[in-house]
């Protein structure tokens, strides 16, 4: 990543309000693009969240692995192409396994992000049930600026 520009990480998981989050960030750059880069991060969730009950369930859990991974790469590619088609800003893109919100604050400490924006609440049933969960996790942990978007 070019250190001089302004970087903002956008984690993304297909949901409406992460849609909303990627026009929040085009709508920062908008004009300035030549300064700013976007960071799309999607975050499979690790096989070993799931139950598993099969007789071989090594290959089940790499079965598993692999749809996510093919799912969250498509779902990259898309809205990376959707951009481009937007907008001249750099885009990158990140696929990440494990817990949503522990891997988008390591990320954007990592690599020390300018700017977080993201959905308030994302796909999954259960996190419809807790108001932003993930957002909420990486407002208290992330080391940079967080917009939440609803």
């Amino acid at each position: 990543m070019v250190d001089s520009m302004y970087n903002i990480l956008v984690p993304v998981d297909g949901s409406e309000p992460s849609k909303r989050a990627i026009n929040e960030a085009l709508k920062l750059t908008k004009g300035r693009e030549d300064q700013y880069q976007i960071t799309l991060l999607y975050v499979s969730t690790s096989p070993a969240y799931f139950p598993i009950y099969a007789e071989d369930t090594e290959q089940l859990v790499i079965n598993v692995h692999e749809l996510e991974r093919a799912q969250g790469n498509k779902l990259l590619k898309t809205l990376k192409d959707q951009l481009h088609a937007e907008s001249d800003v750099l885009v990158n893109t990140k696929h990440l396994f494990g817990s949503p919100a522990k891997e988008i604050c390591q990320f954007a400490d990592k690599e020390k992000v300018d700017m977080v924006i993201m959905g308030n609440r994302g796909m999954g049933t259960f996190g419809k049930m807790i108001l932003g969960s993930v957002s909420n996790r990486v407002i208290q942990e992330v080391n940079a600026p967080v917009l939440i978007v609803k």
